[in-house]
């Protein structure tokens, strides 16, 4: 198996895994290998932690930021562990499925 990264229509670029001697235009119907599908996220929580993130560090306009970046970094820590937690969860899914597989074979 290999790793291949393609282009959709809409522009987002994935990667799936396929057979060796498979062409690359295959690519869509391989094996996703992967980031997990960003749309788990819960944008509409992720929005209201970074408004009030910036609300109380009083960041309301380019000059506020320019003086004080401290809200603005934690604003994008916000999203980070939303990431990252999304990541976790999805590991722990591929392993579940990996683990029925494999006493599944037992």
């Amino acid at each position: 198996m290999r790793l291949v990264k393609y282009r959709d229509i809409d522009g987002w670029i994935h990667a799936t895994y396929i057979r060796d001697s498979d062409p690359d235009s295959l690519a869509p119907k391989g094996v996703p290998a992967g980031p997990p599908d960003l749309t788990m996220l819960d944008w509409e929580q992720i929005k209201k932690e970074i408004n009030n993130a910036l609300v109380e560090f009083d960041l309301f306009t380019w000059d506020d930021v320019q003086r004080s970046s401290v809200g603005l970094r934690l604003a994008g820590s916000i999203v980070m562990r939303y990431i990252q937690q999304l990541y976790r969860e999805d590991d722990i899914a591929r392993r579940t499925v990996t683990t029925k597989k494999d006493n599944k074979a037992k």
